[in-house]
């Protein structure tokens, strides 16, 4: 999901497509409302929400840097 977000770096570069359709507000999963478009989702992601992180820019991930090892 972090490739998806836009630089200012390099504003010609392409960003990310994430696959799948965002979950509708009234069907939000138990866990995480990305997991199933995520390729760092474990079976933990569609059980448990998120915690905040970050300092500067928040976000709310369980595997913030690329998924279980």
């Amino acid at each position: 999901m972090l490739h998806a977000i836009p630089r200012l770096v390099n504003s010609e570069e392409r960003l990310t497509d994430i696959d799948g359709l965002p979950p509708r507000p009234q069907e939000f999963p138990a866990g995480c409302r990305f997991a199933e478009r995520c390729p760092a989702m474990t079976p933990e992601c569609l059980t448990a929400y998120p915690p905040r992180s970050g300092a500067d820019h928040h976000f709310y991930c369980i595997h913030p840097v690329g998924g279980a090892a």
